[in-house]
């Protein structure tokens, strides 16, 4: 289901497919919905209308299995699709440029189209390291966390670069007195303890579970498996200019499990495995805001 001119949308998928939906998400005109065994291309418009399908094979299900987590370009030119198995499939959304024509009127801005896939490879991954986040992508690289703390960054062309560890001013080698100054770490109750454990990256114990990028704001938000979230500064080169991600600053909730980014109202939404929501206001230093819970909708319990 999404929403468009504010009345809820559904849209019909194979039965067990809508439970299992990898990804769901909409760029101008179009809807993508990404299934463990399909994709399909939607019109986002007031007349819903499936413009491309694609079913994996049989043979590959089973080589490769079901997908995992998916991701589409910018420009909504490309779609990488991870499997359970680790292998990255690359497809491309072609619009044929005919109109769309539905009851003898043609639709403004909507054609036909079709998807192909392009590219299938095997990520190259030590034997025991595994993917462990979802995707993150600008318009010329994706990146994704691994179990060891690293980050992986893949080209739309699944052209795989060295994996990178973010640093912080406590573990860069070339931190100086200023830089330590500059990063806080939340809560305040450990700035200046001595007891205060180290952060993720400069253990390298935890893996990254979830990553958020504003391309926007030039932020990078990774939330590492000890539920500490960084908040990282990107390069002007973007994703693919891996020296130019340094973590800015730090963020403890005790129980972080996913991010969100509002680049136009600079506000960061951490989600919480006790059922609150976060709010930072990045405009004033990753503020807190305030928490939202499910109180705040009018939930009782009973």
């Amino acid at each position: 289901m999404y929403m468009a001119y504010g009345w809820p949308q559904s849209i019909p998928l194979d039965p067990g497919e809508s439970d299992g939906a990898v990804l769901l998400r909409v760029l101008g005109r179009l809807l993508l919905a990404v299934c463990p065994a399909s994709l399909h291309l939607w019109s986002a418009s007031h007349h819903k209308v499936r413009l491309a399908r694609l079913d994996r094979s049989p043979d590959s299900l089973a080589a490769h299995g079901p997908n995992a987590h998916a991701v589409w370009s910018p420009d909504a030119k490309t779609v990488a699709v991870l499997t359970s198995s680790f292998y990255l499939h690359i497809y491309k959304v072609q619009l044929s440029g005919k109109p769309l024509i539905v009851g003898g009127k043609q639709l403004p801005g909507l054609c036909l189209a079709g998807l192909s896939q392009i590219i299938v490879e095997k990520v190259p991954l030590s034997n025991d390291i595994s993917i462990t986040s979802n995707f993150a992508c600008d318009s010329k690289s994706m990146l994704l966390g691994l179990s060891n703390g690293h980050l992986q960054v893949v080209s739309w062309n699944a052209e795989f670069s060295d994996s990178f560890k973010l640093r912080c001013s406590a573990c860069s080698p070339d931190k100086t007195a200023a830089v330590v100054d500059a990063l806080v770490f939340d809560p305040p109750s450990l700035r200046g303890n001595s007891n205060a454990r180290p952060a993720p990256c400069c253990t390298g114990d935890f893996a990254i579970v979830h990553v958020e990028l504003s391309v926007k704001l030039r932020l990078l938000v990774a939330v590492y498996s000890d539920c500490q979230v960084a908040l990282c500064t990107v390069g002007k080169k973007g994703l693919k200019q891996t020296s130019g991600i340094r973590v800015d600053r730090w963020l403890s909730t005790g129980d972080a499990m996913c991010t969100s980014v509002a680049s136009e109202q600079q506000i960061l939404a951490v989600g919480c495995s006790r059922g609150v929501v976060e709010l930072y206001d990045l405009a004033e230093n990753a503020r807190h805001i305030r928490t939202l819970s499910l109180f705040d909708w009018g939930w009782m319990e009973i």
